[in-house]
């Protein structure tokens, strides 16, 4: 058997509105490595933020699917999947943004544009529900 993935903590980034002003999100878990600890991004790492229902069925399909045969531990203990997907709701309780991630974690979101013309940095956001009131303010 290979060896467990050991889970050490989950972080949800509020990503503001997107969907039809719905709440999107980012999903991140951190793990231990072999020297230090590994942060990665659940699901496929896209511009598509998914709602929470979106991020709790990828974890029923994977990550709470692995806890039963002890494939993945949290805390070097094994753990049911009910207890696992506790775990998420309480995370999803009290998001991030993505300025407490780098004040809190030490991790910042970057994310490459490119196309045929920048960006101004005063572009408003259309979203009425973002946490960026502008460009500058989602870089």
């Amino acid at each position: 058997m290979d060896t467990p993935t050991n889970e050490l903590n989950r972080l949800i980034i509020a990503c503001g509105s997107f969907h039809w002003s719905d709440p999107c999100y980012m999903a991140l878990t951190l793990h231990a490595g072999p020297t230090t600890p590994i942060l990665q991004f659940l699901g496929e790492p896209s511009l598509d933020f998914p709602q929470p229902y979106q991020i709790f069925g990828t974890l029923c399909h994977g990550r709470a699917q692995q806890v039963v045969d002890h494939r993945l531990l949290v805390q070097q203990k094994p753990i049911t999947p009910e207890r696992y997907l506790q775990l998420w709701r309480h995370a999803f309780n009290y998001p991030l943004t993505p300025h407490d991630l780098a004040d809190r974690h030490g991790y910042r979101i970057l994310a490459h544009f490119q196309g045929p013309e920048p960006i101004p940095p005063t572009w408003k956001n259309q979203y009425t529900r973002s946490p960026f009131a502008t460009f500058t303010d989602f870089i």
